[in-house]
């Protein structure tokens, strides 16, 4: 399981914010589904556009 705080403070980083969950689970050394749900529960939305304009977040 990873630790909250230092994957929130990872997040936090402009440089990481943008990563596909595959890169940050090579960051932490752990599986994507591990990242996953520690983002799910963090409250972390991933909305990750293919064409590589960046990522956007939306309101409903």
């Amino acid at each position: 399981m990873l630790d909250s705080e230092k994957l929130d403070e990872y997040m936090k980083n402009p440089e990481n914010a943008d990563k596909y969950i595959r890169e940050i689970a090579k960051d932490f050394g752990c599986g994507k589904e591990t990242v996953r749900v520690a983002l799910k529960k963090s409250g972390y939305t991933r909305k990750k556009d293919r064409q590589n304009t960046g990522s956007r977040t939306r309101k409903k």
